[in-house]
């Protein structure tokens, strides 16, 4: 968030680049290992997250949940900054939205307690 934020021309055309990347670039390789290194460590904290009981263990492949919660966090900085005059014309401001909405993704992802 704070990237898109404190540098949205760059946000958005990372997000034109993702769009409509191509191959063979020789950037490729590296973004690609810096692509997976960051998507290693939310693995890993949801792997340990699960491990130690602070995360739910039956959301499934950890993968899987990284990948969502990348769409979903990417989304939701997309709508934040792209519509935010439609969202303050509903009532929510934009730090709120995403207050709100990570607090969603918290407590979805947060082991519930037994009994």
């Amino acid at each position: 968030m704070a990237f898109q934020q404190e540098k949205p021309h760059r946000f958005d055309a990372c997000n034109r680049y993702h769009a409509h990347c191509t191959t063979g670039q020789p950037t490729d390789d590296a973004c690609m290992l810096a692509g997976d290194a960051a998507i290693g460590v939310i693995i890993q904290a949801l792997q340990q997250g699960q491990a130690d009981g602070s995360i739910r263990r039956d959301l499934g492949n950890p993968v899987q949940v990284c990948v969502t919660l990348w769409a979903f966090t990417r989304g939701l900085i997309q709508i934040g900054s792209n519509k935010a005059q439609e969202i303050a014309r509903l009532g929510v401001g934009y730090a709120e939205l995403m207050a709100g909405s990570f607090k969603l993704l918290r407590d979805l992802l947060a082991a519930r307690p037994v009994g």
